[in-house]
């Protein structure tokens, strides 16, 4: 019945995530720039099914990449990720936005996120910046006076036309990092 198909849905799932590619796999196996996904691990697990409908669109303009959390048990069904020591995910980060065709960043305030920001204003074409905005006003809030600090402006969180659901909208930047 309908339990032991959830059952057998969850179960395909987890087994597939045991086979998932990483990210230096996935740009091996498709040539076109990546698509580079940032986000705080404190705010991915509330949405995963959106970063999962991000991949399924992204990835038919290239891989769709992410720098994996290490206490992860196993790879998400979306982004490719690349597991790397604490050590060396900036290093990797910075090699990956310099290639980037899109960075897409979910807006949170974590000082990890906050150095992302950082080397996006030094590094990336602005109109190749897509902010995602969470529905959370006090949180968003935090995130642009972030970027206020980096250099990047966002607008205020009064101006999403937001009703429902956990995204308020997205913001993408001019060539002269006026955010829209």
């Amino acid at each position: 019945g309908r339990v032991s198909g959830c059952r057998q849905g969850w179960a395909y799932r987890q087994g597939h995530r045991h086979f998932l590619p990483t990210g230096q796999r996935a740009e091996h196996q498709d040539p076109r720039p990546p698509l580079l996904y940032l986000r705080s691990f404190a705010d991915e697990p509330g949405l995963r099914n959106h970063e999962e409908a991000l991949a399924r669109v992204l990835s038919q303009f290239g891989p769709f990449v992410a720098i994996g959390d290490p206490k992860d048990t196993l790879a998400h069904i979306a982004a490719a990720r690349d597991y790397v020591p604490d050590d060396a995910w900036q290093e990797l980060v910075t090699l990956r936005l310099k290639r980037s065709q899109l960075v897409v960043l979910l807006a949170g305030a974590t000082p990890g996120l906050a150095w992302e920001v950082e080397q996006c204003r030094k590094l990336l074409d602005p109109a190749k910046l897509l902010v995602v905005v969470p529905a959370n006003a006090a949180a968003y809030e935090k995130f642009a006076r972030l970027c206020e600090e980096r250099g990047v402006s966002l607008p205020a969180f009064a101006s999403f036309e937001h009703d429902r659901g956990p995204i308020a909208g997205l913001v993408s930047f001019d060539a002269h990092w006026q955010p829209h």
